[in-house]
């Protein structure tokens, strides 16, 4: 299978971009994206390379999927290969579009989207500096987002209502 079928696996399935990768019967210690894939399969020389998804990992026998290696390899032993967390997993890679994170699970609780609605809920001034001071991040399709401008401004002015309805509210005191 080819990584462009990875991709579509992942798209057909709406799974997570979260592959375990088994090279030469070694398996690497963090589940890899398909990009990741991609960009260590062709730093090295290697005989096998197979993907598990990180969901199918707990069945019973589990399917490993051949991944079929680039028809041109630059000629590396593997001792010089380089480790892929050096490379494509690198906080604001291009590959992620910039973003801190490559992965959901990466994520601290107080950047994802569902603590974000919570404090909206409950507490909105801390709801409005988030998206005001920081980002707000959120799966979709697999992949990893984050708030964009749109959200900032009507973030602001909900900020400005907001601060508009506690001073109406003091004046009435």
């Amino acid at each position: 299978m080819k990584p462009k079928q990875l991709r579509e696996w992942l798209f057909q399935n709406g799974q997570e971009d979260q592959w375990w990768l088994c090279i030469d019967t070694v398996t690497e210690e963090s589940p890899l994206t398909v990009a990741e894939i991609e960009e260590y399969i062709a730093s090295g020389d290697y005989g096998t390379v197979q993907a598990l998804h990180v969901s199918q990992s707990e069945m019973s026998n589990p399917p490993w999927i051949d991944v079929e290696l680039p028809s041109q390899q630059p000629a590396h032993s593997p001792a010089m290969r380089t480790p892929i967390h050096s490379t494509a997993a690198a906080a604001a890679s291009p590959q992620n579009g910039g973003l801190k994170y490559t992965n959901y699970n990466e994520v601290p609780y107080y950047h994802k989207q569902w603590f974000f609605w919570l404090m909206f809920i409950l507490f909105t001034p801390i709801a409005i500096g988030l998206l005001l001071f920081g980002d707000v991040y959120y799966e979709k399709r697999g992949q990893l987002k984050s708030f964009g401008i749109v959200n900032r401004i009507v973030a602001g002015i909900i900020g400005l209502v907001y601060i508009r309805m506690l001073f109406n509210w003091v004046d009435t005191l």
